[in-house]
């Protein structure tokens, strides 16, 4: 009698097993693809030869006057100008390709999605600012100024 319930036990474990396995590689096509957009790291290098916004004119409209005296108060914190010295020189809607608006470190993770956004250059006392924010202006960066 335990022999029977014994063998029993084993061939529902058995049958158990293999139902619960992953199936094996049958063909070149059940290959594990190449990572998708969201698996691969955040943090990839910027290179020259991609652009790091695109124009957004889909969306049209321009600069609101909240978005704009955000930017600007920021950027008087960051770069030690009075506020009233700063003067919206330029202003474009953009989509950046990453949630670090193309400006990430090395050793920083952004988020490799589309953000759309504004790119904001400034000027005070001859010197120009470039303005990088997110759509909403709840986060900005500084862009290195050029040489």
């Amino acid at each position: 009698m335990y022999r029977s319930i014994l063998l029993l036990l084993t061939a529902f474990l058995a049958v158990f097993l293999v139902g619960c396995a992953t199936p094996a590689l049958s063909s070149p096509d059940d290959a594990t693809s190449a990572p998708s957009a969201a698996e691969t790291p955040a943090n990839t290098p910027a290179t020259d030869e991609s652009p790091v916004a695109t124009p957004d004119a889909g969306t049209g409209g321009e600069l609101s006057t909240e978005l704009a005296s955000a930017a600007t108060a920021w950027l008087a914190g960051q770069a030690n100008v009075a506020a009233a010295d700063l003067s919206v020189v330029e202003a474009e809607r953009v989509e950046w390709t990453d949630g670090c608006f193309g400006l990430g470190g090395p050793a920083e993770s952004c988020l490799a999605a589309m953000t759309p956004g504004w790119r904001i250059v400034f000027e005070a006392g001859g010197q120009q600012y470039e303005v990088r924010t997110d759509e909403a202006g709840t986060s900005f960066r500084l862009a290195p100024q050029a040489s």
